[in-house]
């Protein structure tokens, strides 16, 4: 496929990674079209709600994107809509990045309310097909009167920060991922293994996040995931760590 050896007529190449999703999923989430023509052929498309590619008659002419030659060509484009199972038996287009910490309680008494929170690995993706919670909340008593009290606002600005670290880390935690195309440009990542940040050849589609044009844009990103690595220290009882 063009879009996949980058020799092909279309610059699919210097698009980048979230643009080529964002196309696939508008073809792939068309409804079936079999055309107003009728020279019939066999043809391939997207069933969104069985969630896997199907046979069908295409009439020749009239056709919408989601309409494939062969059922490699359909599985090809719609593999970010095709639906797995994790070993715990959840959909893999749900998948989420790690709780937040819970938050310090939200009551000036003893006993309050703590509140943590999460977000989609894949946001607009997984918008349109989940219902994970996103937020929990539980009953907490403090153990010590000694315990320093958020008020409840200041405590979502904290979570809030917490989850835009977890995104951070989970983008620089990815491993080196050049791709097996061949227009080669200069490029950043973070090294997990060394904690530096280095050049590589990136070869121009198929890359993941830990993907940078340059080292000042990696740095921005990653630099916060060490020093929040560095500085984390949890407490054992109903408070964040300060």
């Amino acid at each position: 496929m063009e879009k996949e050896t980058c020799h092909g007529m279309k610059p699919s190449c210097e698009q980048g990674r979230l643009t080529d999703i964002i196309e696939k999923k508008r073809i792939c989430m068309q409804s079936l079209e079999t055309g107003r023509c009728t020279q019939y052929e066999q043809s391939f498309y997207f069933n969104l709600d069985m969630s896997k590619c199907l046979e069908f008659d295409y009439s020749g002419c009239g056709a919408n994107d989601n309409n494939f030659l062969a059922r490699d060509a359909c599985e090809d484009t719609c593999d970010i809509l095709l639906r797995g199972r994790t070993e715990d038996g959840k959909d893999t287009r749900c998948m989420t990045l790690p709780w937040s910490e819970w938050s310090a309680y939200s009551s000036v008494c003893r006993r309050g309310t703590q509140v943590r929170f999460r977000a989609y690995k894949v946001k607009f993706l997984a918008m349109s097909f989940c219902s994970e919670p996103l937020e929990e909340f539980r009953d907490c008593e403090v153990l010590s009167d000694s315990a320093q009290v958020y008020r409840l606002s200041d405590t979502r600005k904290t979570m809030i920060k917490s989850i835009e670290t977890a995104e951070k880390k989970h983008k620089c935690m990815q491993p080196l991922e050049p791709g097996p195309c061949r227009k080669f440009v200069d490029r950043s990542y973070f090294d997990v293994t060394t904690r530096k940040y280095s050049k590589f050849q990136y070869g121009g589609c198929r890359d993941n996040d830990n993907n940078f044009v340059t080292q000042d844009e990696c740095e921005a990103m990653c630099d916060e995931v060490i020093q929040d690595h560095k500085s984390m220290v949890h407490d054992p009882r109903c408070l964040v760590s300060m």
